[in-house]
């Protein structure tokens, strides 16, 4: 396998098309010249400035702020209709975004109690992020056009003065359980200093199996990593963290074992009992999951702790943020919110090494159907408030 930073490749503003029937996917020819510095310019504005379902312009699902989500009343909104997505949309605003396309904006008051749910939207509106369709999660198409062959459902995420997304798509790994049969095979760098952009290819047989990087300190060293999940068909996945300046290897947990089985990376917070930094991921989320807590030492992401059976995702869905880190009980310390296996109630899990297998359960919420959207939740003047859309039509919102 060959990790570190190939060639640098000036940017194209047109975006890959991939080719069907097992061939590789065809490749868009890289033009001379980099993007206009206002295009990257407004790229990263809009990315760092808005919201996402994914909680941070790095990607990484954590969000800050006490929050209240085991002792509150919920409020439960009624939609016409499916939700798929959730969005945060101001302090006490959410726009949801339904099966069919059309989205919802539903209002809450400072007492908890609903004031509007408008159900007319006919589209997004301009001013709230285009991240979210009734098929799957997007990027902005100012972003797209900063790589050159992008997977083509990628998010692309932010590192200080570059972004960050996953291309070169492949379909030389057929799991194909987040919604089609590509995957990446790199991942690509754009900077501001001259526009041009960078890889960290994979050999075959691997794949980035996953639908964003993201980015994070993983070894407390106070500088950012990339971090994803890597896959093959011999020995299935493992995560990765690579040096943002060179491509190369910073450290790597251990892989599964066996092909087709996979891990969802869910985040990179200082959640160890004593704020340590770990990474969270869930394994086989599809078979019994496992949390798992990965810390990194030396090279290596040892696993330190693990709680089951949890699941943060659905075969053939590109809805990767059903799990999140937060606060959820407003102690201070963070914990991770992850859905059991039949996605009818969200569990709230900390660290704790003196509890069996190093993980305590904080506490649990019930759901009235099956989670079926993003776990969205947004800061306001009083902590952390949540939202979470279920297949039998609801909204349910955690002021």
């Amino acid at each position: 396998m060959r990790y570190g930073w190939s060639a640098v490749v000036a940017t194209t503003l047109a975006v890959a098309t991939a080719c069907s029937g097992g061939s590789e996917p065809e490749r868009t020819a890289p033009v001379s010249a980099p993007p206009a510095p206002a295009l990257f310019d407004t790229a990263l504005e809009a990315l760092v400035d808005s919201g996402r379902v994914d909680l941070s312009p790095t990607g990484n699902r954590v969000i800050t702020g006490p929050g209240s989500l085991l002792d509150t009343s919920p409020l439960e909104v009624q939609l016409d209709g499916t939700p798929r997505w959730v969005l945060p949309a101001g302090q006490s605003s959410w726009l949801v975004v339904l099966d069919d396309g059309s989205s919802v904006m539903v209002d809450v008051a400072d007492d908890g109690n609903l004031v509007a749910a408008d159900t007319n939207i006919a589209a997004i509106p301009g001013d709230i992020p285009p991240l979210a369709t009734s098929t799957g999660v997007t990027s902005y198409a100012d972003t797209y056009g900063l790589f050159a062959d992008p997977l083509p459902d990628t998010r692309v995420v932010v590192a200080d003065d570059a972004l960050v997304a996953l291309a070169a798509p492949t379909d030389r790994y057929a799991h194909a359980v987040l919604g089609d049969a590509l995957e990446a095979s790199a991942i690509a760098v754009t900077t501001a200093e001259d526009g041009s952009t960078v890889l960290v290819e994979l050999e075959e047989p691997d794949v980035f199996e996953a639908v964003s990087p993201m980015i994070a300190d993983v070894d407390a060293n106070g500088t950012s990593e990339v971090v994803a999940t890597v896959s093959n068909g011999d020995v299935g996945a493992r995560l990765v963290a690579y040096s943002l300046e060179d491509g190369s290897v910073v450290a790597e947990s251990e892989a599964i074992g066996l092909g087709n089985r996979w891990r969802n990376l869910l985040a990179v917070a200082p959640v160890g009992p004593n704020g340590e930094i770990e990474v969270i991921d869930i394994q086989t989320p599809h078979i019994g999951g496992i949390l798992q807590y990965f810390r990194a030492n030396g090279d290596q992401l040892e696993l330190v702790a693990s709680a089951r059976t949890f699941s943060t995702h659905t075969i053939g869905s590109r809805n990767l943020d059903l799990g999140i880190v937060t606060d959820a009980d407003g102690n201070g310390q963070l914990d991770v919110v992850v859905p059991t296996q039949g996605m009818d109630q969200l569990v709230a899990i900390t660290r704790d090494d003196a509890a069996e297998g190093g993980t305590r359960e904080v506490g649990r919420v019930d759901l009235s159907g099956t989670l079926v959207t993003n776990l969205a939740a947004a800061e306001n003047d009083s902590g952390v408030s949540y939202a979470a859309g279920t297949s039998d039509g609801t909204l349910t919102v955690w002021p």
